[in-house]
């Protein structure tokens, strides 16, 4: 197998196969490293993404919980064990990622999404809400709170 750049932008997966031929053969010298680095960085990106969007859902659906509990359905309790079951696995295969559930600055910026959501999902004014985190990382993720 050759080294062909262009491949990156017109063939991804042809060019992941390459990529990954000359991994496994070490042949280092023959990768692309300017697009394999982006490539590894994107998925590190992508996987903050999806426990960002899954804490979003959560926080949401607990505000909705507590802002309209006249309104607690049934269907809120089963999106929040969905959503933390989904996020249990997420950080079992990179537990790492729970660091960014104790920055304060990462959580204070995924609230305020939460805030959206929920605002726009009841109707509430934004102002309803709280407009930072009254709840830690581990209530948000105990199963048994506070539903």
């Amino acid at each position: 197998m050759k080294n062909v750049n262009a491949d990156y932008h017109q063939d991804f997966y042809a060019w992941l196969s390459i990529q990954l031929f000359h991994l496994k053969n070490h042949n280092f010298d023959n990768l692309d490293l300017d697009n394999l680095i982006e490539e590894v960085e994107a998925m590190g990106r992508k996987e903050i993404r999806e426990m960002k969007g899954i804490m979003i859902v959560l926080i949401a659906h607990l505000l909705k919980a507590k802002f309209q509990p006249e309104k607690n359905e049934t269907s809120w309790r089963k999106t929040l064990q969905e959503q933390r079951i989904h996020l249990g696995f997420v950080l079992e295969d990179s537990p790492s990622l729970k660091n960014h559930l104790e920055d304060e600055e990462w959580m204070n910026n995924v609230w305020g999404y939460a805030v959206n959501m929920a605002s726009a999902e009841t109707n509430l004014a934004k102002g309803t809400f709280p407009d930072l985190p009254i709840w830690t990382a581990n209530q948000i993720l105990d199963e048994n709170f506070p539903c």
